[in-house]
């Protein structure tokens, strides 16, 4: 399956009063390391992806994170992303954010593929493209 990493330096706003990061902001950190998954695997960029297939994006239905170690203003770290599984219209992506060799954090998010919905309903799951499906699967180079 497509995997990605995704570089980037703590920042002090990401840290609470004992210097170490906030634990919610990994998630951020997770979807951002996402975005950049899909950016990598399609070719596109994230908000030309979402023009391209008509879609609202790609919500999390389900996250586990597990933290291992801490991370402080301005480390330079990786996260690397992995798709794990592919549904029909949902992915599972597992994270690794490092800090050299150590593992600090470790998590696994579910993602559904959304499209805007009608009559009352925000958000309806959506078949995952063709095409981004073999990209996601490591199958086909940016082709989009």
């Amino acid at each position: 399956m497509f995997t990605h990493v995704y570089r980037r330096t703590i920042e002090w706003g990401e840290c609470d009063p004992a210097g170490i990061v906030f634990y919610p902001r990994f998630l951020e950190m997770f979807d951002a390391a996402t975005g950049c998954l899909f950016e990598a695997a399609s070719g596109l960029p994230r908000a030309a992806l979402i023009r391209h297939y008509d879609i609202l994006g790609w919500p999390m239905v389900s996250s586990q994170v597990d933290f291992r170690a801490t991370a402080s203003f301005d480390d330079r770290v990786d996260i690397h992303s992995v798709v794990r599984r592919l549904g029909r219209t949902s992915l599972e992506i597992n994270h690794e954010l490092r800090r050299g060799d150590l593992l600090c954090v470790a998590g696994t998010e579910v993602r559904v593929w959304a499209r805007h919905g009608v009559e009352g309903q925000q958000v309806i799951p959506t078949p995952l493209p063709d095409l981004l499906r073999r990209q996601l699967s490591g199958l086909e180079e940016n082709e989009a």
